[in-house]
């Protein structure tokens, strides 16, 4: 049986429902006696706070793709020492909206070469990857009509809307190569069906899940 908490992400495009998703992975995992631990990228901790506003919606900085990828594995490499590492080492389970995955479809959609963003992961955080990753796959039409404006990361505020839409798409299509990259990790939900069958099927996927990984 395995004492370690379990390390879950949710990803998908703007718009996909992974913030809803969150509190009724939480509520069925504490009903399971489980504690829980909700966190989000960017941010989870002061500095990862301190870039969010700097990383959403500030064109004024001109960010580079390179730039923002490097601002976001920082953060990511302080939010794993300071808090996901010790709440799994604690036996707490983590649930975190958006993690690495998201820098490889987002920054490799502007440009950035996808190896390149792998290797550079791989220095800064090792084999450190989550147990299990449940993408929520959205048209991208249907993403940006429910995304908030302000969830926009800065370079992708200055694009038209045709622009936008085509970069979610670039980015839809990057989180597909990597689900079939890596299909014993990452889950795939179409989030695209009614909310309450979304989440019918994340629970049942958590369930086979916590079922596996307690056994262990």
């Amino acid at each position: 049986m395995s004492a370690r908490g379990a390390f879950i992400t949710l990803e998908g495009i703007d718009g996909s429902g992974k913030s809803s998703l969150v509190p009724v992975l939480e509520q069925a995992l504490r009903a399971d006696g489980l504690e829980v631990c909700t966190t989000l990228e960017p941010g989870g901790t002061a500095l990862g706070q301190a870039l969010r506003p700097l990383l959403l919606d500030n064109p004024a900085l001109e960010l580079t793709p390179y730039a923002e990828l490097l601002l976001l594995i920082a953060a990511r490499r302080q939010h794993v020492e300071q808090v996901i590492r010790p709440k799994l080492a604690a036996g707490v389970w983590v649930i975190c909206d958006r993690f690495s995955d998201s820098s490889i479809a987002y920054q490799a959609a502007r440009g950035v070469e996808r190896e390149e963003i792998i290797a550079l992961h791989t220095q800064v955080l090792g084999d450190f990857a989550p147990d299990l990753t449940m993408l929520l796959d959205l048209p991208a039409e249907q993403g940006r009509r429910r995304a908030a404006p302000e969830s926009s990361l800065s370079i992708e505020t200055d694009l038209d809307d045709a622009a936008r839409l085509d970069f979610q798409r670039q980015v839809s299509e990057h989180y597909r190569q990597l689900a079939e990259a890596e299909s014993g990790r990452i889950e795939v939900l179409a989030a695209d069906a009614p909310i309450e069958a979304v989440h019918r099927d994340a629970l049942k996927r958590l369930e086979k899940f916590r079922l596996r990984f307690q056994n262990v």
